[in-house]
């Protein structure tokens, strides 16, 4: 579930990503707009640099479980190894 204002917001950025109103048919997101998406609803576009420093140890509580999969998939990035 949404709040009007998250749906508000998410319908932004897919048309400023897409340049297609959000109620027109037939209209398809790439990958690349599908990341582009991701980034900016996550409010990290535009930051590449965002991981640039960090370590395990900068990995919250809250997120050890996801860590923990991550790890048993074998898709951490090597600086959190």
């Amino acid at each position: 579930m949404m709040k009007p204002e998250q749906e508000e917001m998410y319908k932004e950025i897919v048309e400023s990503v897409t340049g297609k109103p959000w109620d027109s048919d037939g209209w398809e997101v790439s990958e690349k707009e599908w990341g582009i998406i991701s980034e900016k609803i996550n409010g990290t576009y535009g930051d590449d640099t965002r991981l640039e420093g960090k370590t395990r140890a900068d990995i919250p509580e809250n997120r050890q479980a996801l860590l923990r999969f991550l790890e048993e998939k074998g898709w951490l990035y090597e600086q959190f190894k």
